[in-house]
């Protein structure tokens, strides 16, 4: 059972992009949602080895979510939420069907802006 126990900001990706390209976005407007996982590691990864044949290393930050949102609510790929000082960029949006077969809620997968 889905019950939203934190208020995000929901920023919802316009139609159109600005001189530079980049997209623009709508006003924020208040969202009631349930945090499954916000995760931020640093796991090594592998570097090629450049032409004098040295061996590098290198570590790779990932930063994922997982949130929850009402079955009502209108959110697109590109969308974006900001919860506990966090922007997050939605990725996936997969609807959740409880045991009566009625859509219950929608499951968030996003990125989280490390630049915030």
């Amino acid at each position: 059972m889905f019950r939203p126990n934190i208020t995000a900001q929901l920023i919802r990706k316009g139609a159109t992009r600005d001189i530079f390209g980049q997209p623009s976005y709508g006003a924020p407007a208040p969202l009631r949602c349930a945090v499954v996982r916000l995760t931020t590691d640093v796991v090594p990864s592998t570097v090629r080895a450049d032409s004098s044949a040295s061996r590098g290393a290198a570590e790779e930050t990932t930063a994922q979510a997982v949130i929850l949102v009402p079955a009502t609510t209108a959110i697109a790929v590109g969308d974006v939420l900001e919860l506990l000082g966090e922007r997050i960029e939605v990725t996936g949006r997969h609807p959740r069907i409880n045991t009566r077969g009625t859509l219950d809620h929608i499951e968030i997968h996003g990125k989280i802006d490390e630049s915030s």
